[in-house]
């Protein structure tokens, strides 16, 4: 789809989203994102949404809406509801069961934790945040474990993962004791 309007063109599309309790978490993806106030499907506003840059926001739509026409609205306009912005909502998407954390193999040692990251479909994650901020870098080790790096200063973090399936809810991680019983990570 097309997003006009200030002068400002933009392709909105969305990955698979994953199901939530109260709601669907999706990802969309385009160009002049940063500054989005609202973000419908089917006439139904997102539960929730975050932009995490200018190009990608999640949104939690409601559970009871599973396919329609997404539109997305800035200080330039609305996005067209073309074939590019049908969203029919299928499969699972990731699920953070828990966050640890671990050892870095990595000689020399990094400053900040190493966390393990553990749940489900996780195996195509490309980014993660922390409280909502990108944190970099991330190791995808399976379809049930990724591993990330919290910043140096950092004991406590929301962490989200994001996958071509959809983004996880955020998962509390509150200065835990490193985990004994894992092994290190090689995480630089």
């Amino acid at each position: 789809m097309r997003f006009a309007g200030g002068g400002e063109w933009a392709s909105v599309f969305q990955d698979p989203p994953m199901s939530t309790t109260g709601g669907v978490q999706i990802m969309v993806t385009g160009e002049f994102l940063s500054r989005t106030s609202e973000v419908v499907l089917s006439g139904r506003t997102a539960l929730a949404f975050q932009v995490l840059d200018d190009t990608r926001l999640g949104a939690v739509l409601p559970a009871t809406v599973t396919s329609g026409y997404l539109t997305v609205r800035t200080p330039g306009g609305v996005s067209a509801t073309g074939s590019n912005a049908r969203l029919r909502l299928e499969g699972t998407g990731p699920i953070v069961a828990r966050v640890i954390r671990v050892e870095s193999c990595a000689d020399p040692e990094p400053a900040g934790y190493t966390l393990l990251v553990e749940g489900s479909a996780l195996g195509t994650a490309y980014a993660a945040a922390a409280d909502g901020s990108g944190i970099t870098p991330i190791q995808v080790l399976s379809d049930t474990q990724v591993a990330v790096r919290l910043p140096a200063g950092r004991t406590n973090a929301a962490v989200t993962v994001y996958t071509s399936r959809g983004m996880s809810s955020p998962v509390h991680y509150d200065n835990a004791p490193l985990a004994t019983d894992r092994a290190c990570i090689p995480l630089y």
